[in-house]
């Protein structure tokens, strides 16, 4: 069998081959990198999440969330050192989860739904505080908490109604069973 080197079937055909190889190699190319993007992304994802987990479950923060809940109870304008101690302890806390979300740092999705509930409660307990300090002073005091709350607030109206009967059940479970239950079960959104 001969082949013609001058046949311009044949070199037309090796063309069109070697073309098509050569967009199998792209494409194989482009999915690996895009499944090591992918892959990248989620690694920044958690790490971020275990920052955020670290924030919010420092000793020191969760002290202070206790506080809030529990002992703080006078207006905002009489509050002691200790009440406004801590009270900037959640704000600065939930401020700085605020700011990783609005720079796009931490995923909103993952940290509402974990932490949603606890959001609006602390938000609800500290808002007249935050009010009264950015009226006295004239300037913003934690605009990314209440940037998450409305957040939380807005997930909180979005989430499937079965969700929320299933944590109804979850609570009604705890206190049948003689556990605290969920101090973040009634949270209200925040008002401006």
């Amino acid at each position: 069998m001969v082949i013609l080197v001058e046949d311009p079937v044949l070199w037309s055909a090796i063309a069109a081959l070697s073309a098509v190889m050569g967009l199998v190699v792209v494409a194989v190319a482009a999915a690996i990198a895009l499944s090591q993007l992918r892959e990248l992304v989620r690694a920044r994802h958690l790490d971020a999440m275990f920052r955020v987990y670290e924030l919010i479950g420092s000793d020191a923060a969760r002290r202070a969330r206790r506080y809030v809940y529990a002992e703080l109870t006078a207006a905002p304008a009489d509050a002691s050192a200790v009440d406004r101690e801590n009270v900037e302890t959640v704000c600065i806390t939930y401020d700085r989860v605020g700011a990783l979300i609005a720079a796009n740092l931490v995923p909103e999705r993952e940290v509402m739904a974990s932490q949603s509930k606890v959001i609006l409660r602390t938000w609800n307990s500290v808002e007249p505080y935050v009010n009264f300090r950015e009226a006295e002073f004239g300037i913003p005091f934690a605009p990314h908490y209440r940037e998450l709350a409305e957040r939380a607030s807005r997930y909180e109206k979005a989430r499937p109604s079965s969700s929320r009967a299933a944590l109804g059940k979850d609570l009604y479970r705890s206190k049948a069973l003689g556990h605290d239950p969920d101090p973040d079960a009634s949270p209200s959104p925040p008002s401006r």
